[in-house]
């Protein structure tokens, strides 16, 4: 009993890899535990520590990572090596689609080896000017496992730079990004038909809701009324100004029906300030036909204009006499002659019963025009005659500000000119243009289809 090499009560001798006894001892505090493993006479040292276990499970974790990642370069170069085969061909450099598929390649390998494009260019910036040059260019593709030849190279930084001899922050994101920008443009596009589709079918429902009956029609030409606010002609006036065909129209102002009707369907589709409903860009272009007293497609804009304010509802009319004053002030310097005065005088006074409903049982045009003149003369005399006598008014100018306070010291010359609240039921009546049976206004509207 007790030698190395005597039999077990089984019989036998201990075998090489049998498991050695085991001593436990413990601390003289009684806080600790150490377990000693005694080993076999002859037999390989088998004490193993919680730690030599821990060290060979990072090893090997580190040593599978390793491999991973050895791999992975592996295939990188290997797909590499594919794009270098694949330019090698001519015609795929100027292929749109395999260049977008390159970049898209070149997109993912430095986002993950950089973590996004803004990091990666600071890194391959290496002289810090804020753009890569053509050794920097080719450091980044042989960074990312993309060996290419000299040759292809060159040709796609040139492809890429426009000729230049160093590549921006902006050019390396437009290539990046191009294959991203052209799916979420596909998206944008499905999604803004989708809803122009819906917007079709809302105010089609809205159309047929608000001419449904008589009550209806005159409630939605009242509503609509409303909008014709003194913030809204403004508004409207500046988009008419940025209008191609009164750009080009030689300094005469004259404003064509189809500029007028691109413009109001544009207030349909705004998102900031007065919207227009679909329907209700019918009753703006019978606004241009009642003041195109002659018939002839086209009027000044600013007859137009003035015809706006008179229908608007808004109770303060030294507002409305002022941005009717900005209407002549073609300069903008806050001064008018006393000619534009005049001028400005006369075209209120011709649109006025246009406004008003006084034309609707009269058939001679021109005595009406006669008329409307004597009234703005008539208008004007008094206005010079008091800013001469009272505000001192010399050297034929006058401002926007001496003209007002002269409107608000004579009220009985501004309700000559500018009337309270009228009604403008006639706007529910087809123009000459619709003809006596007018389809149903559609929208949107196919081009160049009159109402």
């Amino acid at each position: 009993p007790g030698h190395p090499r005597a039999r077990r009560p089984g019989g036998g001798l201990p075998s090489e890899g049998a498991m050695a006894p085991t001593v436990e001892v413990s601390s003289p505090s009684g806080l600790s535990t150490m377990t000693l493993t005694t080993p076999h006479a002859g037999g390989p040292d088998q004490t193993k520590t919680p730690s030599m276990g821990g060290s060979m499970s990072k090893a090997m974790i580190k040593m599978q990572m390793q491999r991973e990642l050895a791999a992975q370069k592996t295939a990188e170069l290997k797909a590499g090596e594919e794009w270098n085969e694949k330019f090698r061909i001519k015609d795929n450099l100027k292929n749109a689609e395999v260049l977008s598929g390159f970049w898209a390649e070149v997109k993912i390998r430095l986002t993950k080896k950089f973590g996004g494009i803004h990091a990666a260019f600071r890194k391959l910036d290496s002289s810090g000017d804020g753009s890569i040059s053509f050794l920097e260019f080719c450091d980044m593709l042989q960074m990312i496992n993309l060996p290419m030849d000299q040759r292809i190279l060159r040709q796609l930084f040139d492809k890429a730079s426009g000729g230049d001899r160093a590549l921006s922050m902006e050019e390396l994101k437009t290539l990046l990004l191009d294959k991203t920008i052209r799916k979420l443009r596909f998206v944008m596009e499905g999604f803004n038909s989708k809803q122009e589709r819906v917007q079709t079918h809302i105010h089609r429902f809205i159309r047929r809701l608000a001419h449904t009956e008589d009550v209806s029609r005159t409630r939605s030409i009242d509503r609509f009324q409303r909008k014709l606010t003194v913030d809204f002609v403004k508004e409207l006036w500046q988009s008419l100004q940025k209008h191609p065909s009164l750009k080009d129209s030689a300094g005469d102002g004259r404003l064509e029906r189809s500029a007028c009707s691109e413009v109001m369907e544009s207030f349909v589709a705004k998102e900031v300030g007065t919207r227009l409903l679909a329907y209700e860009v019918l009753f703006m272009e019978r606004i241009f036909d009642r003041a195109d007293r002659r018939r002839r497609g086209s009027v000044a804009l600013t007859e137009f204009l003035c015809m706006l304010l008179l229908l608007s509802p808004d109770i303060d009319r030294l507002a409305k006499a002022a941005l009717i004053f900005d209407f002549f002030d073609s300069d903008s310097d806050g001064c008018l002659l006393y000619e534009q005065i005049m001028t400005m005088f006369l075209c209120i006074c011709s649109q006025r019963p246009m406004a008003e409903e006084n034309l609707r049982h009269v058939y001679d045009l021109d005595f009406q025009e006669e008329l409307s003149a004597q009234e703005g003369q008539h208008a004007y005399e008094l206005a010079l005659w008091h800013l001469q006598q009272t505000s001192k008014v010399e050297g034929g100018i006058v401002t926007k500000r001496e003209l007002v306070e002269a409107l608000e010291r004579m009220p009985d010359l501004l309700d000559a000119l500018l009337p309270g609240a009228v009604r403008m039921r006639w706007a529910l009546q087809p123009s000459y243009v619709e003809g006596p049976d007018p389809p149903s206004p559609a929208w949107p509207r196919p081009p160049k289809q009159l109402p």
